[in-house]
């Protein structure tokens, strides 16, 4: 493993070594001159160099002067390595602390290697820490700061102290962890903090003085009060000690804000997590009336097992009613058994079902809660696209009758499963999988899902807000599967822009052939969504190959 040019640790670890058995020696030379002067005048060397700030003359001095060394070797390390560029703030200062104190490992080839793998390998987090650190440096004090996520503009309390007299050397150290944010989530190499913000800002409020000809004499240019990035703009008003910095990046400042619910999932609106609006949830479905005719052609049928025989001679608006009500309980007509059947149901749940039908006078339509059965073909492509593997952990939001949910059991995953409507859950229950009853745009994210493949509700823009939902369900990394109706490639709406926006970035939008739905009897266009979940780690790695080279190479081994 390398990380940094022209410094070999094995030699600086040499070197080091060398240096502290000199030492060691020097210090054993001075105990032999100490105890012959004691022996001629009776008194110590040191007695007679008293007062001096020195290891050297100091009696235990050895232990503490080589951890000083150690101390100052660590910080070169960390300073050069590129390592402390990758630290937040509060990362920064601990280490920092630890240095002045000399609370330091000794500095052994092993001890070295190790701390800056794990440093290495905790690039990720500590990137994230960073993020969060900027954030929870915010004043809800000032109605700018939003206390749910990134706005267009921050303000920036206590830049500045005793009006406008000091620059607060932490405050700086939050816009270099923002700057350092945006910088990744950017593709770009890290900035070093050895040219951080407090020096920028210094500088660009008392710029360095020149020496002018033409006066003969030096001349001190006039300051500034903004420091323009190419990220973002920091204005500063010393009398109050605050600074507003705008953003000139509405992407990555979305980009952060989803690092954010990455962290928090349930502390952040999802609406603010994501860059994409999130159209609003549909009315809940209600039921609708069953006709008197209806209902006393329903109480004349006999219930044999999980099939309903026995329906008299009907009017034809009549029958079409009845025939929607045992639809909506999950029943088909079988024309070979004279009957309608309830394929995967009890017969204690039709039972249950039915007289709860009579008894209240109304049903539930399918095609009030946008359900289309996902036909097979379909189903086999959303299980490609996915590219499961045995032992996944995958979500199927939209459940329906499990359609999808068979098809991921097949391919060895652990299921769970989301399904409002009722006589649908019951047909989940059969395949053994975790099951919910509820709304799922009302359920509570729990992003630990390797993938999700969904069949989501269309109208009214449901499909995007089910999409968008969604993917707060996975882990950085994952990818989610969705059906969705093709008008989100080509309709100007706000929420089917934003949505090809975010798809352009994480995945794609690939066409299903026309008609792929019409045995679901619907023949609207589909295409499928595939979105990849960012992960910010990987995006870190990414980011950071560029420094890297630019940084040089530590070598470890």
């Amino acid at each position: 493993m390398e990380l940094i040019k022209s410094i070999s640790i094995e030699n600086v670890v040499a070197k080091r070594d060398a240096a502290v058995a000199r030492l060691k020696a020097l210090f054993d030379t001075v105990n032999e001159v100490d105890g012959e002067i004691a022996g001629l005048c009776g008194s110590q060397l040191r007695s007679l160099l008293g007062g001096r700030d020195c290891r050297l003359f100091e009696r235990d001095g050895l232990p503490e002067a080589i951890r000083e060394i150690d101390s100052g070797i660590w910080a070169k390390l960390l300073l050069e390595s590129g390592i402390r560029s990758f630290m937040a703030s509060a990362d920064r200062d601990k280490w920092d602390t630890n240095i002045i104190n000399n609370d330091v490992p000794e500095l052994t080839l092993d001890n070295v290697t190790s701390t800056f793998k794990a440093l290495y390998a905790q690039r990720g987090e500590m990137f994230v820490d960073g993020v969060v650190a900027v954030f929870r440096s915010l004043s809800w004090d000032h109605k700018t700061n939003s206390p749910m996520a990134f706005g267009k503009k921050i303000i920036l309390a206590n830049l500045w102290t005793d009006k406008g007299m000091f620059l607060n050397s932490r405050r700086c150290d939050v816009l270099d962890d923002l700057l350092r944010a945006m910088c990744v989530l950017d593709g770009k190499p890290e900035p070093d903090v050895r040219n951080g913000m407090r020096n920028r800002i210094h500088l660009a409020d008392r710029p360095a003085d020149y020496w002018d000809d033409a006066l003969g004499r030096r001349v001190q240019p006039e300051g500034s009060d903004v420091l323009e990035d190419g990220y973002f703009t920091v204005k500063w008003f010393k009398k109050t000690g605050t600074a507003h910095v705008v953003f000139k990046r509405q992407d990555l400042v979305d980009k952060m804000n989803m690092v954010l619910g990455s962290r928090f999932p349930d502390a952040i609106a999802t609406d603010i997590r994501n860059p994409v609006h999130r159209p609003k949830p549909a009315p809940a479905p209600g039921k609708r009336s069953i006709s008197p005719a209806a209902l006393t052609a329903l109480r004349a049928a006999r219930q044999v097992e999980n099939r309903l025989e026995g329906l008299p001679r009907l009017d034809r608006l009549v029958y079409e009613e009845v025939a929607r009500v045992l639809s909506s309980l999950g029943g088909a007509w079988n024309s070979g058994l004279k009957a309608h059947v309830f394929e995967g149901l009890s017969a204690t749940w039709l039972e249950s079902s039915l007289r709860r039908c009579m008894r209240e006078g109304a049903y539930a339509e399918p095609d009030d809660f946008g359900f289309f059965p996902t036909p097979e073909a379909v189903v086999k492509e959303l299980i490609v696209m996915a590219e499961l593997k045995p032992g996944m952990r995958v979500l199927e939001p939209s459940a329906g009758r499990g359609a999808i949910v068979k098809a991921l059991l097949d391919e060895g995953c652990t299921v769970k499963a989301i399904e409002l409507m009722e006589s649908n859950v019951s047909h989940l229950y059969q395949f053994g999988c975790s099951l919910s009853q509820a709304d799922f745009l009302e359920t509570r994210v729990e992003p630990e899902f390797d993938a999700v493949v969904m069949n989501p509700p269309f109208s009214k823009h449901q499909d995007i807000a089910h999409v968008m939902h969604a993917v707060h369900f996975l882990k950085p990394g994952g990818r989610l599967v969705a059906v969705m109706a093709a008008g989100v490639k080509f309709n100007s709406d706000k929420y089917s822009t934003q949505f090809r926006q975010y798809v352009a970035e994480f995945g794609e939008l690939i066409d299903l052939p026309a008609g792929s739905f019409k045995e679901s009897g619907t023949m609207v266009n589909t295409v499928v969504a595939v979105i990849d979940k960012p992960d910010p780690a990987l995006q870190l790695k990414a980011a950071t190959s560029a420094a890297e080279k630019s940084q040089g190479q530590l070598a470890l081994a």
